[in-house]
């Protein structure tokens, strides 16, 4: 009877154990592979349920993965993943990755003979246009129907054609124009990889930025990793603002690699020269890395480096430097620190003199002996020689040594900044 009980257990094991498996990864046929998390489930099926549309009807299947780490090669891992999904049919896969900060794409069947290197870069411009996650899949797979049926002479559903792409903003509460940078992956200027902030101080941040940069009419951003990859702390934090398709007419980002405790600050556009100036690098890693990067105080430093970069840009607009240390609050505040010394030192040193009542000025070497007590045959003075020991005080200037300067981005784009470890 145990016998009996136990080979029951083991079939039903066997028989659930695969469609645990597939729930795991998405389903033996998902169209949706959210590895970060941007999803909710309900996203998640309205996409699916739309690509299986196309599917059924123009028999080519979209499928898009949202990747934290592909191993080195995303397009390798993009192909594994459309095949364990959906073997060798006929479709087109499209993904980015966070760690390789690349995105990529993989076709199959006829798609990959049908369509063109052009064809998917225009594809992933769809998907990037777009200000959310689901918003840009969704036009993902819309166009790359359309695509598809173009260039192979098939028929769009129905569904496909009547559709509109999603809008890449929000709509202005007011007809005045204003002025704002380009949509981004995320929907705002907060990329927070390495989950430095809980969601309320991202959403407190970004508005904070989202204000700024319409202000100033540029991006001002913030993005945390999780890993740099092979990438200095400078190139991924410009290559990242590139390929997110932030504001390339003006941008400054502050970058944050908490596993190897990296820290970029790079401009570009009309912001460069903000960034190319030692007197505003110094000033940032004052008062943003050795005041609360050092201690881990992430949300502090996002949020000082936001007010630094509205009052530079401010400064610039007004005419004046970037940044000019107040010389006159600060001299001030060192006469007056000197002066406070003096009085409470001096205040000191005339309470103790006071106690001493016993003790009176002596104005010759003999009278502090007493008489008879020592005799001197003979008096001379000889020199003999001087010991002089030089000991270089330690510099602790809290933060270790970086890049600076002007560079160039991945794709060849002028940039400027800092970097180093925090």
């Amino acid at each position: 009877m145990k016998k009996r009980f136990f080979a029951f257990i083991l079939l039903l094991a066997l028989l659930v154990l695969p469609s645990l498996t597939a729930l795991a990864s998405g389903g033996a046929d998902a169209y949706v592979i959210d590895e970060r998390g941007k999803l909710s489930s309900t996203q998640i099926e309205q996409l699916s349920e739309k690509a299986k549309l196309i599917e059924a009807e123009q028999g080519f299947t979209p499928m898009f993965a949202i990747v934290e780490d592909a191993g080195g090669d995303v397009t390798a891992y993009l192909e594994r993943l459309y095949t364990e999904h959906h073997g060798g049919e006929n479709g087109l896969i499209m993904g980015y990755s966070n760690v390789e900060n690349k995105w990529s794409a993989a076709a199959f069947g006829l798609a990959l003979d049908s369509l063109t290197d052009s064809d998917i870069e225009q594809l992933w411009d769809v998907y990037d246009k777009s200000g959310t996650y689901d918003g840009g899949i969704s036009d993902y797979f819309d166009s790359a129907s359309r695509v598809y049926a173009e260039r192979t002479g098939g028929r769009v559903p129905e569904a496909v054609a009547a559709s509109t792409p999603s809008p890449t903003k929000a709509p202005a509460e007011t007809a005045a124009p204003v002025a704002t940078a380009a949509p981004v992956i995320s929907g705002n200027r907060v990329e927070d990889a390495a989950d430095l902030l809980t969601p309320e101080q991202e959403e407190a941040l970004a508005q904070k930025l989202d204000e700024y940069s319409r202000k100033h009419d540029c991006d001002i951003v913030v993005i945390t990793a999780k890993s740099l990859g092979s990438k200095s702390a400078r190139l991924f934090a410009a290559d990242y603002y590139e390929l997110c398709g932030y504001n390339m007419s003006g941008g400054m980002v502050m970058m944050v690699c908490p596993e190897a405790r990296d820290y970029a600050f790079v401009g570009t556009g009309k912001c460069y020269s903000i960034t190319n100036d030692s007197k505003v690098i110094d000033h940032l890693e004052d008062v943003v890395v050795a005041d609360q990067l050092k201690y881990d105080h992430y949300n502090t430093a996002f949020n000082v480096f936001a007010d630094k970069c509205d009052e530079f840009l401010t400064n610039v607009e007004n005419g004046k430097q970037p940044y000019k240390k107040n010389l006159i609050s600060t001299t001030f505040a060192a006469i007056g620190s000197a002066v406070v010394g003096l009085i409470s030192g001096g205040s000191a040193a005339g309470g103790m003199a006071s106690k001493l009542k016993s003790v009176h000025h002596k104005y010759n070497a003999s009278d502090y002996v007493e008489k008879g007590s020592l005799r001197m045959t003979d008096q001379s003075e000889m020199f003999l020689y001087t010991n002089v020991v030089k000991t270089e005080i330690p510099r602790d200037d809290d933060r270790s040594s970086g890049s600076s300067g002007g560079f160039s981005s991945s794709s060849g784009s002028s940039w400027s900044g800092s970097s180093g470890k925090y």
